[in-house]
C-alpha cells in the first residue's frame, strides 16, 4: 500500500508587526507513520534555534496527525524570509512545505494593549515598538498623559527603552501598583536629530471605579 504524506506550513491568520509575536505551525498528516525528525529553514539556512522556541506534538495513532510549531515573542525585520518545514519519516521518505513571511512595517508605533481597564494596585505594562528609525536618529522618547488643558504631563518613573534591531526600538512602561491618578489617556511622542516629531495613536488606561472621560 502506498504511503500518503500531505505536509502544510499553517500562516499567522494576519501579518505579524514589528515587536509582535510571530509562529508557524507545520502539520504533518494522513500519514501511514510518525515523522522521524522535523528541521526549519529560513532562506535556505537552518533556522537558529537560539531565536525560536520550538514544540512538537506527535499523533499517537493512524492516521497520524502531527504539529510543530515555531515561534518567538518580539518578530522584527530580521525575520521577514522564506521559512521551509522539511519532515522526514522511515525509508529515506522526506516532505517540505514552503511560506514566505514577511513583518508588516507599516506602522510608526506598535502598542501592546492598546486599552486596559484594571483594578487600582494591580501591575501594568504597556509595550510600544518604533519603527522606521535607527536607534541613533532617536533622541527623546516621551510617555505623555493627555490634559484638556493642551499642557500634556511628561510620565517620568517606570520607563525603559531597548534596541531591537537597526530599525525598531522597543519602549516600555511599568506601572507597579496603579492608583486612580493613572486613569487617563496616553500617547508616545518621539523627537528625532534632525527635530522631527512622530506620534503615536491615543491609548487609554482605565481604573475599576474612577470615571473617565476619554480625550481626543
Amino acid at each position: 500500500t502506498r504511503k500518503v504524506y500531505v505536509v502544510e506550513i499553517v500562516q499567522p491568520l494576519f501579518p505579524a508587526t514589528y515587536g509582535s509575536a510571530l509562529a508557524l505551525t507545520c502539520i504533518a498528516y494522513n500519514a501511514k507513520t510518525k515523522p522521524t525528525s522535523v528541521t526549519w529553514y529560513k532562506d535556505s539556512s537552518e533556522l537558529d534555534a537560539a531565536n525560536f522556541k520550538k514544540e512538537s506534538v506527535l499523533g499517537s495513532a493512524p492516521p497520524y496527525r502531527s504539529t510543530f510549531t515555531i515561534s518567538r515573542d518580539d518578530a522584527s525585520s530580521a525575520d521577514s524570509g522564506l521559512y521551509t518545514c522539511s519532515i522526514a519519516y522511515d525509508g529515506s521518505d522526506v516532505l517540505t512545505s514552503v511560506a514566505q513571511i514577511t513583518i508588516a512595517t507599516d506602522k510608526g508605533f506598535k502598542i501592546i494593549p492598546e486599552d486596559l481597564k484594571v483594578a487600582k494596585g494591580s501591575l501594568v505594562t504597556f509595550t510600544s515598538v518604533i519603527i522606521g528609525k535607527e536607534s541613533s536618529d532617536i533622541t527623546t522618547i516621551a510617555w505623555k498623559i493627555k490634559k484638556d488643558t493642551g499642557s500634556d504631563l511628561i510620565v517620568t518613573e517606570g520607563i525603559t527603552n531597548v534596541q531591537n534591531d537597526d530599525t525598531s526600538t522597543k519602549s516600555e512602561l511599568i506601572i507597579s501598583d496603579v492608583t486612580t491618578d493613572n486613569a487617563a489617556t496616553y500617547y508616545i511622542a518621539v523627537t528625532y536629530k534632525d527635530n522631527s516629531v512622530s506620534k503615536s495613536e491615543d491609548f487609554t488606561l482605565y481604573v475599576r471605579g474612577v470615571e473617565l472621560e476619554v480625550t481626543s
